[in-house]
């Protein structure tokens, strides 16, 4: 797996251009996280159609499907169908979910397969933040057991195709699941036979649907000491993402990003309603893909500066500052 990531970074750096997106295909959520709201909105979100007539750029490398919760909709496989035909450098495409409808769930992976080419991938992350108890407090909903299911079910698969479809564990460090994350990752392989965890932690910043968040104010004090235990732990990707946002945390509380952001030049997020955004946290809108194409879109938004960003540490500006040859190399500083 660790091979597959390097080959995805490899080739986001050094093809020129937007490489990755995230595209949230809905609106709405069968679980009710402490940490969001979207599970008070019921927009299922755009027509595929739309997004089909807009999607004539085809330089992406590395492509994500989230929402929401993408699997309410019955036609998630036709994305992946989509995105395979279009994009000639397509590696990998990742599905956020939070693992609650198990059958859906594994009935549209599985249709997704017949339309995968041969070096191409598809990464399940699904969402579990600690034990049964953290969890499904974290959750708001009874979810553990549901999502123990799809995490073996997804398995069992993944050692069918021989890692065409990949189960990886997505976990949040916050106060509403303290100790969560670090239970994961000691546990994970014992547990699932996995070892690729995503940690990631909470950003206080102006999101895109920011009435979906709780506003909960995080305690920036106690947080460097459960990341740099859970970096100690983790794969070298999180080894260096923790120690880049505990050093940020530890400076100023995340106002500041030890390493550039590049999101439009080298990333965007397309949002439930198709309009084209630098990345799922500025509210700028750089386009509206029921009124142009997403070539337009790039071709001007990287010429863009863009006056809102406060220069977060989150996993967006991670993801994108990596795929430059610069910021490649500096990361590696960090690993430590």
């Amino acid at each position: 797996m660790l091979a597959r990531y390097a080959k995805v970074l490899l080739k986001s750096v050094f093809t020129k251009g937007v490489v990755k997106a995230t595209v949230a295909i809905d609106f709405m959520c069968n679980a009710r996280c402490k940490t969001c709201n979207v599970w008070r909105h019921h927009d299922p979100g755009f027509k595929f159609e739309d997004l089909e007539r807009a999607l004539d750029y085809d330089k992406f490398v590395w492509l994500t499907i989230t929402g929401g919760e993408p699997f309410l909709r019955d036609d998630v496989w036709r994305f992946i169908k989509l995105f395979f035909e279009t994009q000639k450098s397509l590696l990998a495409v990742n599905i956020d979910t939070n693992g609650i409808l198990t059958n859906k769930i594994l009935e549209q992976v599985r249709r997704m397969l017949q339309y995968m080419p041969d070096h191409g991938n598809i990464v399940v992350a699904v969402s579990i933040h600690g034990d049964k108890k953290i969890n499904d407090s974290f959750f708001g909903v009874p979810a553990y057991e549901k999502i123990v299911k799809t995490i073996r079910e997804l398995k069992k698969l993944e050692e069918e195709t021989q890692g065409k479809v990949a189960v990886a564990l997505s976990s949040m460090i916050s106060p509403y699941n303290s100790g969560g994350a670090e239970w994961i990752v000691k546990n994970s392989k014992k547990l699932f036979g996995i070892k690729r965890n995503r940690i990631f932690h909470p950003v206080p910043i102006q999101a895109i649907n920011f009435d979906t968040f709780t506003g909960v104010r995080y305690e920036y004090d106690k947080m460097p000491d459960e990341l740099e235990r859970v970096r100690r732990m983790s794969w070298i990707y999180n080894r260096i993402y923790l120690n880049v946002a505990k050093k940020s945390v530890e400076k100023d509380g995340y106002a500041h990003t030890l390493l550039p952001c590049y999101a439009a030049k080298k990333f965007i997020y397309i949002n439930y309603d198709l309009k084209v955004h630098p990345c799922n946290t500025l509210p700028d809108v750089i386009g509206d893909l029921r009124e142009e194409t997403l070539s337009e879109v790039v071709k001007r938004a990287v010429k863009m500066d863009y006056t809102s960003c406060r220069k977060c540490l989150c996993n967006t500006s991670f993801l994108s500052s990596l795929s430059t040859p610069r910021n490649l190399l500096k990361s590696l500083k960090y690993l430590l």
